[in-house]
C-alpha cells in the first residue's frame, strides 16, 4: 500500500486518468525504462541538487526514448530495429563546421537515408 500521484492537464476527469493509468501500466513501463535502458540506478550523488539534477536529466531521456518508440511503432520501423540499434545506426552522422562558418552533414548510408525518411526526420 503506498501513494502516488498522477498529474494530469486536459478535459478528462480524474476517474478516467487513473483508469488510463492502471490498464494500459504506461507510467510503470516508464520507469523500467529508466531503471532498465537508460541507467539511472543506482544514483552514486552526494548532494541534494546533484540527485535532483540528475532526475531531471533521466526524465528527458525518458520522454525522449517514449517518444521515438512511439513513432517507431507508428511507422512500423520497429519490426527492423530496436531503439538501440537505431540509435546506434543514427549516432554515426556527423555534422562539420568549416572555418567560414559553413556547416555540412556527412553523406548518409542507405540505412540511415531510410530511417531518416520513414521517421520523417531532417540531418
Amino acid at each position: 500500500m503506498g501513494k502516488f500521484f498522477l498529474f494530469y492537464y486536459g478535459e478528462r476527469d480524474w476517474v478516467e486518468c487513473l483508469t488510463y493509468y492502471r490498464e494500459r501500466d504506461i507510467v510503470e513501463k516508464g520507469f523500467k525504462v529508466m531503471k532498465n535502458d537508460i541507467q539511472s540506478l543506482p544514483l552514486n550523488t552526494n548532494k541534494d541538487s546533484t540527485t535532483k539534477g540528475f532526475i531531471f536529466v533521466c526524465f528527458i531521456g525518458l520522454i525522449i526514448r517514449m517518444k521515438l518508440l512511439s513513432m517507431m511503432k507508428e511507422t512500423k520501423i520497429i519490426e527492423d530495429y530496436t531503439v538501440e540499434s537505431l540509435l546506434l545506426e543514427l549516432e554515426k552522422i556527423r555534422k562539420v563546421e568549416l572555418q567560414n562558418g559553413e556547416v555540412i552533414v556527412t553523406e548518409l548510408t542507405r540505412k540511415q537515408k531510410e530511417i531518416m525518411e520513414k521517421l520523417n526526420l531532417c540531418a
